[in-house]
């Protein structure tokens, strides 16, 4: 290289939890190549990882840095207004750019070297007993290395523990005992391709050579009029095999005569196939909605950039108007996206859509194959489809002209990622990136969440509500059952009187029932009479779920499972009894009360497997069953003609946790759930089962009273100053040791508490540290920290400040400390 002229150097975000970019250089071959957006292939140490570009200048002092290895992409996968929006994130939800890059783009598509461990001398006892004497676990780390031949650092942590494992393999391999070999990955998802053949053209046979050929080859004949009568004139390899039983030997005896040619198609993984259109229907709209889009039609022809809560009843037509302002978008040549809370949602949302849209409509979720997200995703970025329908992660589709997001039920918390960084709520990037793009954001709800509401009545946001439902239909009738007096009055069972004369009557006029009780599994623990014994699990500080089919207990944070004990494990006694009850005890609670009932069960047990909520709720529409049994997945956005009643077997379930938001997600399910009846000419009514009937939540949820629900709720979190009139942000620090993670909480919580007496001219305040409600998951105890403040960028100046003064100069081996903007779950 001459270092008299400059290079071309770029920063490079890795999908890492570290801070800012790294530096490199690119070769001068590769200059014009390389560009904002794009993949490459960087070395990190001694491993190659996969990085993004996000800027690109020319410096003199490139000698000094290392080269990029490869470039992964032509064409650059994120454009300008992308990058803004992922730099956003990773600033506001206090992650790394490069981590919020990886999220947003298509899955398996990361490439990365892995080290893996060999060993490097010939097995024997002896040279075991030596490595023991140069570190702890020696004997055993090579143990797994000669059982395995060849063993990732991951898996020998699975097999010798984390402890000091990292200065052991260093040492061994020092001291030649091992050594470390590094190769990349190969990528988990490529374009797929299949093989076709088409007639040769022009034709080289005459009729009567075709007329010669069917009496001397009659297969080569039938192949050839399979294919002349074909669309395109084309077949692929795998169907003629399939379905007409034409080999490749045929194929190629046709080729070698220039009958045919071979060729190679690109085979598009489409998973909105499995969800044909609807009967179009033909709506005219309400006044109310006549106005409602003539507000959001004014934004979209500006354009310009505009947030609208659509605050309308249940079954009061907003889906009429997304469709209506989506026409109008996709008039000006833009395009929109379109996200609901469940996956259970989008069949029936893509359904609709693709009925106005036809193959417009691409679908976007976790649920899909790492193929058919590859190919949904490459294929939105070529702008193929106008629509993109997804729950959370869709929010990024890589749509060019955005003209319009609409976030349907966005009181709904599953918006929030929460399992890992970025922990961002969809809902909330939605918006950001309507605002980068100058396109229009749609809210849609019957029970906004407190701070949507309170942004649209002070004027943030646009508003516009839909009182009254299609064609004037009564909302259903509300009837709270105390429990407290079933219980008094002789009935100790789960279902009310009420509650079971209602179901009976729905049978007898073949009329459908919606039962929900938001807890999955038989029982919520099990315990024994004799002396109190709780089973609870091994790793985590919550009691383990009883699950009836597989006869198991369960815990539902970890995972782990074991058999159902039959006496005591503590007392040996016999009197162990099953408390509470989920979804799979109401269902055989059902069946035995009404032996011909059909019930269909959705949670998240029965719907594991990949299409699961579609192929229930067909079944559901095709009346296969008289009741369909779930939790909360059930609550939202179905529009199901034939429920004419729906029962809420427990509405406590949730209503008294330790969480701020815990009243405002009950009245939200509750009247979610009662939405879903009356929906036709056959009317409903709704039963709510609780022991509270005069709480707020229960209490307003009966008149489907949204705006007294929200008074109410207002006066306390401006009391306590909890959102709207606040900002959280939580950070819970867990580890395998208690002590060390009572110490580094505590010493987290004293150096935010320090940059907070630096901003004495706004509120900001800290909560803990204490024990999470659930202290231990995954063997991992937890502390937290709750920090509120008024001004968001003080409060996350104030967070960042202090993990790095708590952190600095620390061996935080076997910790992590996670921060969440915005929570949403405080346990």
């Amino acid at each position: 290289m001459d270092g008299m002229k400059s290079l071309v150097c770029i920063d490079v975000a890795l999908p890492r939890p570290v801070e800012g970019v790294y530096t490199y250089c690119v070769p001068r071959k590769w200059e014009k190549r390389v560009g904002l957006g794009c993949r490459v292939l960087v070395p990190v140490r001694k491993k190659y990882t996969t990085g993004f570009v996000v800027k690109a200048w020319r410096g003199k002092n490139g000698n000094s840095l290392r080269e990029i290895v490869d470039i992964i992409d032509e064409t650059p996968l994120f454009d300008t207004v992308q990058l803004r929006l992922t730099k956003w994130i990773a600033e506001y939800y206090l992650c790394s750019w490069g981590e919020v890059l990886k999220a947003a783009g298509p899955a398996g598509l990361h490439l990365e070297s892995k080290v893996t461990i060999r060993p490097k001398e010939p097995y024997s006892r002896k040279l075991l007993e030596c490595a023991d004497r140069i570190v702890p676990k020696g004997s055993r780390i090579l143990e797994a290395v000669y059982k395995k031949g060849e063993i990732r650092l991951r898996g020998l942590q699975r097999r010798v523990g984390e402890e000091g494992l990292n200065v052991a393999v260093k040492e061994l391999e020092k001291k030649g005992y091992i050594e470390l070999h590094t190769a990349l990955d190969r990528l988990r998802v490529t374009t797929q391709y299949e093989e076709w053949v088409a007639v040769r053209r022009p034709f080289p046979l005459s009729e009567d050579q075709m007329r010669r050929l069917e009496k001397r080859a009659p297969r080569q004949s039938a192949c050839l009029h399979l294919l002349f009568d074909a669309d395109g004139g084309t077949m692929s390899v795998s169907e003629l095999r399939r379905r007409w039983g034409i080999g490749r030997a045929v194929l190629r005896r046709m080729e070698t005569a220039n009958l045919i040619v071979f060729g190679e198609k690109e085979v598009v993984r489409d998973p909105s196939r499995e969800f044909p259109a609807e009967t179009l229907r033909h709506f005219v709209l309400t006044e109310e909605q006549k106005k409602v889009l003539l507000q959001i039609e004014r934004s979209i022809r500006d354009p310009s950039f505009q947030v609208f809560l659509l605050h309308g009843v249940t079954g009061s037509g907003k889906t009429e108007v997304y469709i209506r302002a989506i026409k109008e978008v996709i008039k000006r040549g833009r395009q929109a996206i379109v996200l609901v809370p469940e996956i259970s949602l989008t069949p029936q949302t893509v359904a609709r859509f693709k009925t106005h849209f036809e193959n417009r409509v691409a679908v976007l979720h976790s649920r899909l194959s790492p193929g058919e997200r590859y190919d949904m995703w490459r294929h939105i970025h070529q702008g193929d489809f106008d629509i993109v329908v997804g729950a959370r992660s869709a929010v990024f589709a890589p749509v060019r002209r955005l003209g319009l997001i609409i976030v349907d039920e966005e009181h709904e918390t599953t918006y929030k990622q929460t399992e890992s960084a970025p922990r961002y709520h969809a809902r909330d990037v939605a918006i950001m990136r309507a605002r980068f793009s100058r396109a229009v954001t749609l809210l849609g709800t019957a029970t906004p969440s407190i701070e949507s509401f309170f942004n649209a009545s002070t004027g943030k946001y646009g508003k516009g509500t839909l009182s009254f439902r299609i064609d004037h239909r009564p909302l259903p009738s509300v009837t709270l059952v105390n429990m407290c007096q079933e219980r008094e009055t002789g009935n100790p069972g789960i279902f009310s009187r009420a509650l079971s004369k209602k179901i009976e009557e729905r049978m007898t006029r073949n009329e459908q029932i919606l039962l929900l009780q938001n807890r999955r599994g038989f029982s919520n623990y099990v315990q024994c009479e004799q002396c109190g014994y709780v089973a609870t699990c091994r790793n985590c500080s919550v009691s383990l779920t009883y699950h009836s089919v597989q006869q198991k207990l369960r815990c539902h944070y970890c995972g782990v499972f074991c058999d159902a004990p039959s006496v005591c494990p503590e007392c040996h006694g016999h009197r162990l009894r099953y408390r509470g009850a989920g979804t799979q005890r109401i269902e055989q609670e059902i069946r035995t009360l009404f032996p011909a009932i059909r019930v269909l069960r959705m949670d998240l047990d029965t719907t594991r497997k990949k299409g699961a909520h579609s192929r229930i709720l067909k079944a559901f529409e095709r009346g296969e069953a008289d009741v369909l049994l779930g939790t909360q997945m059930i609550a939202k956005g179905l529009d199901l003609q034939r429920v004419t009643l729906v029962g809420v077997i427990d509405a406590d379930v949730g209503l008294h946790l330790p969480d701020f938001r815990a009243s405002e997600r009950t009245f939200d399910l509750l009247t979610q759930v009662a939405g879903r009846a009356g929906r036709s000419e056959l009317g409903g009514e709704v039963l709510i089962q609780t022991f509270s009937p005069d709480n707020p939540a229960v209490d307003l949820a009966r008149s489907h009273n949204f705006e007294a629900f929200y008074d109410n709720e207002l006066v306390q979190r401006r009391e306590l100053r909890y959102p709207p009139f606040s900002r959280l942000v939580s950070l819970r620090v867990q580890g395998r040791t208690q002590r060390d993670v009572i110490q580094t909480a505590e010493m987290l919580a004293e150096r935010i508490a320090s940059y907070m007496k630096q901003k004495p001219e706004v509120f900001i305040q800290m909560l803990g540290p204490a024990p999470a409600p659930v202290t231990r998951i995954k063997g991992n105890y937890r502390w937290q920290i709750l920090v509120k403040g008024e001004n968001q960028r003080i409060l996350r100046e104030c967070v960042t400040m202090g993990i790095k003064a708590a952190t600095v100069g620390r061996n935080l081996e076997g910790l992590r400390i996670i921060v969440d903007v915005d929570p949403v779950d405080m346990l």
